[in-house]
């Protein structure tokens, strides 16, 4: 993904969802690693260990996810973010 996308997909996620503060420093650590993909759900949720979908929503599932490479060991990575238990339904769109 282009910086410039991952930098939009990201400012419209702060501006949907409450990050927590924890949330908010570990985005600030990948923004400038190379983003793979960005996922995110309103049903269901992604694992946090394996990073699979699940349509169920289960309390250790999360909202977000993304993929990113590490550096300088260019390890892919996994960050999820928005917990279901913490998850508002009253999100807007």
């Amino acid at each position: 993904m282009k910086a410039s996308d991952v930098a939009n997909c990201l400012k419209r996620f702060k501006k949907k969802y409450r990050f927590r503060t924890s949330e908010k420093e570990l985005l600030g650590k990948i923004k400038d690693c190379e983003v793979h993909s960005i996922s995110y759900t309103v049903d269901g949720g992604f694992d946090l260990d394996t990073g699979e979908f699940h349509p169920e929503e289960r309390d250790t599932c999360y909202k977000v996810r993304i993929r990113y490479k590490s550096f300088p060991s260019g390890e892919v990575k996994m960050l999820c973010l928005i917990g279901v238990k913490n998850y508002q339904k009253n999100v807007s769109y």
